[in-house]
Formats: structure tokens, C-alpha cells, sequence
């Protein structure tokens, strides 16, 4: 009995999305700075919107009067480690229709850390799995060739 990529391949995919998950929100913590809410989760370099709805030129003292100065910066730098480049390369096709349908869920006014975090192991698990099921269907191939020539 040889090894079974197309159940290992995925289990790797997940631990690998799941190791990056564990380091963004050790990352996101440490960019709330003491607040108890941020409306913006990144994972990796991806920048993940909670509210996406909310128009941003709408600050907490639109009742008021006097001139808001309620901004938040927009522009942030977050280098992607070695962990979510090796996840964005094995599993492009995946983070590409998944990035996409997040997306496209929050032009409709879905939560897009609840979409990505919901749809993107599923996504990752069906590519490494065909991965898997390929590098399996090629091992059987050259064991029957090899087989059928002896």
C-alpha cells in the first residue's frame, strides 16, 4: 500500500492555511493596539473587511456639528511571510475564484472575514485534493505499465 497523496496533499493544504491563520491573528492583535473592535482583519497581505457596507466617509460624529477628524489609516504595509507564499503558489487557482466570490459577496453586504474563513479551506481542500488524485492516477498508470511489460 503506497502513499495516498490525495489525502495527504490536503491535510498538508490545511495545516499550512490554518498555520497562517494562527500568525494573522496573533498579527491582528498586535495592530488593534488596545482597541476591542478593528474593522479590518488581514490575513497574510490580504486585507479582510468586517463591515463592508459601512461607507468609510461616515465616521462615529456624523450627528455632530462641528468637523470630524475621524479617519482611519488605509494604507498599510504587511509583508507576506514564506508560509503564505508557499500557500498563495500550491494553491493559486483556489485564492483566485475564492478572492474573487469574497469579493463579489461583499459588494452585497457580506462579512468578508466570515465568507473568506467559510469558503477558502473548502477551496484549498478541493485543489490539493485534485492535486492528490492526479499524482495518485499517474502512480497507478506507470504501476499498470510496468505490470503489463513484465
Amino acid at each position: 500500500m503506497g502513499i495516498r497523496w490525495r489525502w495527504i496533499l490536503p491535510a498538508v493544504g490545511l495545516l499550512l492555511f490554518f498555520g497562517e491563520t494562527q500568525a494573522s491573528v496573533r498579527m491582528n492583535r498586535e495592530f488593534a493596539h488596545g482597541r476591542t473592535h478593528s474593522r479590518y482583519f488581514w490575513w497574510g497581505s490580504f486585507r479582510l473587511d468586517s463591515e463592508p457596507r459601512l461607507d468609510p466617509t461616515l465616521g462615529q460624529c456624523r450627528d455632530n456639528t462641528e468637523p470630524c477628524v475621524n479617519w482611519e489609516l488605509s494604507i498599510t504595509h504587511v509583508d507576506p511571510g514564506y508560509l503564505v507564499i508557499a500557500q498563495l503558489v500550491g494553491a493559486f487557482p483556489a485564492f483566485f475564484v475564492g478572492v474573487r466570490i469574497v469579493h463579489a459577496l461583499a459588494s452585497a453586504g457580506a462579512n468578508e472575514v466570515v465568507t473568506f474563513f467559510v469558503l477558502l479551506p473548502c477551496l484549498i481542500l478541493a485543489r490539493y485534493y485534485f492535486l492528490g488524485w492526479l499524482l495518485d492516477l499517474r502512480k497507478y498508470k506507470r504501476k499498470l505499465r510496468l505490470s503489463v511489460a513484465s
